[in-house]
Parts: C-alpha cells; sequence; structure tokens
C-alpha cells in the first residue's frame, strides 16, 4: 500500500495457479480494486513495459524499492482501457461479441444488472430476454454463463473483427422449452 500512495517500485515473488515455482519481478503499482470478493493490482512490469493485473492472494513476497517513479499517462491509459474492455477484471485482449438469450424464468435477473458497460438487452414476447455485450475475459465469460445453467443459451460468442475461432456453443447450457 505504501508504494501505491508513494509510487515505488516493488519486487515481487508471485507463483501463478499451475506454477510449480514463483516468478520473481519488479512492478509499479497502480491500482488496487476489489472485483467477486478478490483484490487485484494493476501494474506495470518495466521490463516488457506492459500492464498486468495480479491476484494478491498470488503474491508470496513483496518489498518496496527504494526507486520511485513518476506515474505514466500512458500507462494509465493502458489500464483504463484494459478495464473497459474485461468483463469482469481480466483483459486476455481477445474482444468477443456475445449474445446470450435468458429464458423468461432468468429474464428479470439477466437484465437488472449492466453486466458489461456495452450491454445491450432485448426483451420477447415470451418474457424472454436477449442480452448482448463486446468484452475480453473469455474464461470469466464463459465461467459466468455456466452459472446460469439451463437458463441460458448462447446464441454467439465469436471474435471481434474475425481474429479467431468462433467459441464451441455446442457444450453451452440450451433453455428449458
Amino acid at each position: 500500500l505504501q508504494a501505491l500512495y508513494h509510487p515505488s517500485s516493488c519486487r515481487v515473488t508471485y507463483r501463478t495457479p499451475n506454477a510449480k515455482e514463483p516468478n520473481i519481478f519488479r512492478v509499479e503499482p497502480y491500482e488496487l480494486i476489489e472485483c467477486d470478493g478478490g483484490l487485484y493490482l494493476y501494474c506495470n512490469v518495466p521490463r516488457h513495459g506492459d500492464v498486468i493485473v495480479l491476484a494478491v492472494e498470488r503474491i508470496e513476497a513483496v518489498s518496496r524499492n527504494l526507486d520511485e517513479f513518476r506515474r505514466s499517462p500512458e500507462v494509465e491509459a493502458k489500464i483504463q482501457g484494459k478495464k473497459k474492455r474485461a468483463f469482469r477484471i481480466f483483459d486476455d485482449e481477445e474482444l468477443l461479441d456475445v449474445t446470450l438469450k435468458f429464458t423468461p424464468q432468468a429474464a428479470f435477473y439477466a437484465a437488472e444488472r449492466k453486466w458489461h458497460p456495452s450491454q445491450t438487452e432485448q426483451p420477447h414476447r415470451d418474457g424472454s430476454v436477449t442480452l448482448r455485450f463486446q468484452a475480453s475475459g473469455r474464461i470469466e465469460i464463459e465461467r459466468w454463463i455456466r452459472g446460469w445453467g439451463d437458463e441460458c443459451q448462447v446464441v454467439g460468442m465469436e471474435e471481434v473483427a474475425g481474429k479467431g475461432k468462433p467459441v464451441d456453443t455446442k457444450s453451452r447450457s440450451q433453455p428449458k422449452q
């Protein structure tokens, strides 16, 4: 937290979920946020010139360096871009065009909340609703969809601008008939 308030770089020891050994690297911390009960740190990695998001619970050790840094408007813009694209927290830089149809039983709950700023809703006569949005974070989006069970049908989920393959929608839940 001190490194956030008085911008200075940190040396972090970070273990990704499947890693046998942790990674040790230098970061410039920019922003700490909460999402779905977890804490996440947006930071710049000077060695790579990239912005990453670290799950705080995966940081095994952290030490504040003595070198201060000046917050960069370019890094701030990268962070805002990542936050704008991400469905929740993680921006995998793969923007997906998502179209989902919710059953009449789930329509109210699905449409009552803005899940993503780009979201639009289209109600249907039978009480169902179609939600559309463009966001990145495929794993988070797919996990969220599976959480709706049989109440949600994936109508379409493809990468924007044709950059990749369409998502396999056959394995997704279908609405009850």
